[in-house]
């Protein structure tokens, strides 16, 4: 099964980068007067289209480790709508997407990574990806007929997506901050899943009181 690379989390990879420098030089890679070069001398370029100043931060450490391989990354930010017209249209070398899963994986996987949609201009398939074997997981994953099938096949397609390395994930956030007032009422049993604020909080006049009051509700 494909396992992908582990590091303590301090930044500092070298291991990693000695694997992927081997990779490289396999493939046909030379560094250069300090620049990752083909066998034609040309400089390995990737540049990263991004629409938000903010998520510099995200991909700078990627970037310095890019460059320490020899390879010449760079990010252009550009206004939204230059963004979209650019992603829609595949103009860029690498692109930032979030991807939004339902808990019962089905048809829309078929935006996502099916062939059908790799070439249609907007499409979901940001990679591009043309690939049979991927068609026909996305197939079984559609058509499971029971939850144990569906989360076999999505666990095959997970895992032949990330073998392929289409995409590179960057960040993941388990919890979701909000603030708010304490003077709701919500329920000892909480959704597994979602914050449930609409559904489920109802509101508590004793600590609304409490608040008027100047006092501080417990939680």
């Amino acid at each position: 099964p494909y396992k992908s690379p582990v590091t303590d989390g301090s930044g500092h990879i070298r291991g990693n980068l000695r694997k992927a420098t081997k990779l490289l030089r396999a493939a046909g890679y030379r560094v250069q007067k300090g620049m990752l070069t083909d066998r034609k001398g040309a400089p390995f370029t990737v540049e990263f289209l991004l629409f938000e100043a903010s998520f510099q931060r995200i991909i700078g450490p990627y970037i310095r480790n890019l460059k320490r391989l020899g390879i010449q990354a760079s990010i252009r930010i550009v206004d939204v709508a230059n963004f979209k017209v650019r992603s829609d249209k595949f103009d860029y070398d690498v692109v930032i997407r979030r991807f939004v899963q339902p808990l019962t994986p089905g048809i829309e996987q078929r935006n996502y990574f099916g062939s059908a949609n790799a070439d249609t201009l907007g499409t979901l398939n940001a990679a591009g990806i043309k690939d049979p074997a991927i068609d026909a997981l996305i197939e079984k994953v559609a058509d499971a007929a029971s939850r144990p099938d569906l989360v076999a096949a999505t666990r095959a397609l997970d895992r032949v997506l990330m073998w392929n390395r289409y995409s590179l994930p960057q960040w993941y956030k388990g919890v979701h901050n909000i603030a708010f007032w304490n003077k709701f009422g919500r329920p000892k049993t909480k959704p597994k899943f979602g914050l449930g604020v609409v559904e489920t909080w109802w509101f508590d006049s004793k600590k609304a009181a409490m608040i008027a009051a100047g006092k501080a509700p417990t939680p």
